[in-house]
């Protein structure tokens, strides 16, 4: 019984996430402010800035907030592969 339940969960999981699966995180369309923030991330880390949290050079040099809202782990993963 609680293999099926499990099995229901897995497939409702899939079901759900369907479009993401196929299409990619956000179907990709907002990759390229990922990769600006990424870029950003990284000159600030390198400027010796330990939790960037206004990306500067973004926005035509007015800034954003961005990790206000989002968290920045992925970024500093990223950081260590750029």
């Amino acid at each position: 019984m609680e293999i099926i339940i499990v099995i229901l969960l897995v497939l409702a999981t899939i079901i759900i996430n369907s479009r993401m699966i196929r299409d990619g995180l956000n179907g990709m369309t907002d990759m390229r402010w990922h990769i600006t923030w990424l870029q950003h991330f990284s000159k600030q880390l390198a400027e010796g800035i330990l939790y960037p949290r206004w990306l500067a050079g973004t926005n035509y040099g007015y800034g954003s907030p961005t990790f206000v809202f989002y968290p920045p782990l992925v970024y500093y993963l990223g950081s260590l592969i750029n």
